[in-house]
């Protein structure tokens, strides 16, 4: 008679759930503070924690319930939201040092640049305005993707700049579908927390990117015997959302480019006035953000 073997700690079916929460704890630690805890010891450490609040709750209920719960951005977390425009290039000017940006501040405007192992330097242009104006209400409103709060502003910086090295380091041909997941986009999380990280991708890779990847999901995923018929219906959920929102959407695309081309008038203006040093040439700015306090 065989042995009985004894259950698992870990169930193999939830490590690539823990994995996903230990990454995201893991990046909403300030670099500044002690090193991260290798996924080994924080995974015992949430078993036994487990062990003691399970409640009857299986292990991914309660990683999941977790996910939920505690705040995404500890470091953001303990900030008091910035009220002052003072506080507002403050924290943008700290967020951008923080990643290894080159600042300069011209008026109600902020160029940041960064190295990079190959091509071009990394070129930021940002404008900050109060949340009330009128310019950022309407594109607010429409949920223009370059649009964030200022408290947003370090999350969306880490997952641009980590979009970057992956590109640049890994270099792929195709949907490239992990993207999603790269930026925190799991089919397991809530609809609100998946449609906040669809707006993250959609504004690095482009809403057409992020369309095909999850057209290509919602086709594939319900002919995988082994995926879980929530992930496959959850897809499906996200697809027709982003695709009602941002596919043919003709009113966004306009308010978008609108955006897009005031903020680039501007900062070819204060380029070609020669207001600031660290850029020559505004092709040379990759991504434009409205940064609203």
């Amino acid at each position: 008679m065989k042995k009985k073997r004894k259950s698992s700690a870990f169930p193999g079916k939830f490590i690539g759930l823990a994995y996903a929460q230990w990454l995201r704890e893991t990046y909403a630690i300030k670099k500044e503070e002690p090193a991260f805890k290798s996924f080994e010891n924080w995974l015992q450490e949430s078993h036994n924690k487990w062990l003691e609040e399970g409640k009857g709750k299986t292990f991914g209920t309660w990683l999941r319930d977790r996910a939920h719960t505690e705040p995404r951005l500890r470091g953001n977390a303990e900030k008091p939201k910035s009220t002052t425009r003072q506080d507002a290039f403050s924290e943008i000017r700290d967020t951008l040092a923080s990643e290894g940006f080159s600042i300069e501040v011209c008026e109600d405007y902020v160029f940041a640049k960064r190295n990079r192992e190959v091509g071009l330097p990394f070129g930021l242009f940002i404008s900050v305005q109060k949340k009330e104006s009128a310019l950022v209400c309407k594109y607010v409103q429409a949920k223009i993707t370059m649009v964030c709060h200022v408290t947003r502003f370090r999350q969306r910086l880490r997952n641009l700049t980590r979009w970057w090295f992956h590109h640049d380091s890994k270099p792929v041909g195709g949907l490239n579908t992990n993207v999603l997941t790269s930026f925190g986009w799991h089919a397991y999380l809530n609809e609100n927390l998946r449609q906040e990280r669809l707006m993250d991708a959609t504004h690095e890779l482009g809403e057409t990117h992020v369309s095909n990847v999850l057209l290509w999901l919602k086709n594939s995923w319900p002919m995988n015997p082994i995926m879980p018929e929530e992930y496959s219906f959850h897809v499906s959920q996200d697809y027709h959302w982003f695709h009602s929102n941002f596919g043919d959407n003709a009113y966004y695309f306009r308010l978008k480019n609108e955006l897009f081309l005031a903020l680039q008038s501007e900062c070819q203006r204060l380029i070609r006035e020669r207001r600031v040093r660290l850029f020559e040439d505004a092709r040379a700015i990759e991504r434009f953000f409205l940064i609203a306090y």
